[in-house]
Order: C-alpha cells, then structure tokens, then sequence
C-alpha cells in the first residue's frame, strides 16, 4: 500500500486531487494543512493540522511517503528546511508558469529561462514575487535526490474554483445584457489549464517514470478571449452585447488589465504543451467540453455572486460612458 501525503488538499486543485486518490485502490491517504479551509472535508482520511511555515511541518517526519503532492508551497527557506528533514520516494511539485523570465510571448516552453530569487524575494509576501520564489522552490527540489517531476499549470479553472477569475465571464455573460471588453483581447492569445486534465497529470505523473522532468501543465491550444466569450454565450444561451474599447478607455477610467477585466493581456502569452501531451496516457478535454463541465458547475452552485474584477455596477457605469 502506497502511502500519500497531500500538503494542503481541501481548497481548490488538491480538493479535486484528494476525491479522485479516493478512487484508487491501495494507497493511504493522509491530509497535512492549517486546518482552516474546508474543515468537514473528508473525514475518513487521517489529517495533521499544522502551519508549513512553523516547526509544525516536523509532524510529517516521523513517518516515511511513497508520494508527496505540494499544493502550499510558496517560501523556498521552508521547503528547504522540510527537504532535509522529510523521508519521501516521489515528490511531485506544483510550480506555476509564473516562473518564466523571458520576453517571448509565444510558445513558451520547459526550456526557456526562469525567474531569479535574491535573499530579500526569498521572504517576500507580496504578489509580484510569486514567480521569483516558486522558481528558487523548484531549484531546491530539483537539488534532491527523491524522484521529483515539477508540473507549471497556467490560470486553472473548473470545479471547486474559488479565484472566479475564469467565472468573472460566466458571472458577468450570464447576469448583464452587455459587457466591456478590451479591443486587444479580441487578438491577444492566451491558453489556461481546466482542473479536471491537471488533476490526471498529477495523478500520472505520480504512478508513472516522469523523474525529474518539468512539464507545462497547459491542456489546450491557445485560443483568443473572444472565442472563449462566445463559447460561453452560447452554452448560456444569452446573446450578451459586447461593448469594445480602447486602452485609451480603459486608462482614462483606471480599469487595469487582468485584474479588473479578467483574463485580459495587450499581448499573447501563450504555453507549449506538447511534451506533457505526449507523455501521458490520455487525451485532455477540448475548449469546448471544458467550459461546459466549468458551467455546469457554477450552475450546480446556482451561480453565485461573483468576487473577481469589477462589480456588475461598476460594468454598466462604463458601458454608460460609451
């Protein structure tokens, strides 16, 4: 019997990953966490309540993992001090494509350079040095002599999404007669990973020989926001108006890209996938199913307020200015 540790595991993707472990036959699962999110989750896996940041990461010393999952990894001065302490077979990391320093803006792949981390970044709490610690994590786990496969998802969105980034188009296509959208993302290319398909990577690359590799975790080609807006008007039937400005519009009325209007670059970024795609044993949900499966969601969830980007009355105050 495989014996699993999953570090974090009842928010988001580790929330998905721990239901579908459940399904496989012969491992022993346990939960390590604050203890904070979720708490009624999962009450036949055993659990070790604790903070990764504090000597509470010792609790998972005493015991020796087939296989780790690392969700909550995000300060590399810790994730070194538990490395030297932890007795595991098989880690497997979850980076994120934020870790790319490179001004391509096409086809990036496993190749191309990643962030730097000085000692200050090392420690840093804020947003814009994500990137730069996640890469020195990577470097730490890549120093190891445990089998490690590294997985760089881009934005993941489906079930159990609390980000609403990706939900910010099905809240606001589904709740107004017309949206701003920024004439750029007409053009602009991106691609994004659907859960679901990230969940089976996780999964297969646990139970499989993908030791030491780094994979952009990416599912699908790259696609236009346009096309995904469509996509989605469509499987909600409503013929929403789309109300196209400039950068001139959006600058005038302090609207940011990405964070105010989601999913929003002036620019293509887009993911080379074809090494994990080429690697595992299955074929990844297509654009198309994967908005439908999200959709279905947030409709089992009757569709709640969503918390991403601007307000609905902040949306129809510029579409007045138009």
């Amino acid at each position: 019997m495989k014996k699993i540790l999953i570090l974090g595991g009842t928010n988001f993707i580790g929330r998905l990953l721990t239901e579908k472990l459940l399904e496989i036959e012969n491992i022993d699962i346990t939960l390590f966490n604050r203890g904070k999110t979720n708490t009624d989750l999962f009450p036949q896996i055993k659990k070790i309540i604790g903070d990764r940041e504090t000597n509470d990461i010792k609790q998972i010393n005493n015991q020796d993992w087939d296989i780790v999952f690392d969700f909550s990894c995000y300060y590399p001065n810790s994730l070194g001090k538990m490395l030297k302490e932890i007795s595991v077979k098989k880690y497997i990391f979850i980076s994120t494509v934020s870790v790319y320093d490179t001004d391509k803006q096409t086809s990036i792949n496993e190749n191309d350079k990643i962030l730097d981390c000085s000692e200050s970044e090392k420690i840093n709490t804020l947003m814009y040095t994500y990137g730069n610690r996640k890469a020195e994590c990577e470097r730490i786990i890549l120093s190891h002599e445990f089998e490690k496969t590294i997985l760089r998802p881009a934005l993941v969105y489906g079930k159990y999404d609390y980000t609403d980034r990706f939900y910010y188009w099905i809240y606001h296509i589904l709740s107004q007669k017309n949206i701003i959208f920024p004439n750029y993302a007409e053009k602009s290319l991106l691609n994004f990973t659907f859960v679901e398909d990230f969940i089976k990577i996780a999964i297969f690359a646990a139970f499989n020989e993908m030791n030491d590799e780094i994979y952009n975790s990416v599912t699908h080609q790259e696609t236009n926001l346009l096309n995904i807006v469509n996509i989605i008007s469509q499987k909600l039937s409503k013929n929403v108006g789309i109300k196209t400005v400039d950068n001139d519009f959006l600058n005038t009325n302090n609207i940011k890209v990405w964070s105010d209007i989601a999913l929003t670059l002036p620019y293509n970024l887009f993911y080379d996938y074809s090494k994990i795609a080429n690697e595992v044993d299955f074929k990844f949900n297509s654009l198309n199913d994967s908005i439908d499966k999200t959709i279905e969601y947030y409709q089992s969830i009757n569709y709640p307020k969503g918390k991403f980007g601007i307000s609905l009355e902040k949306e129809n105050e510029l579409i007045s200015k138009i």
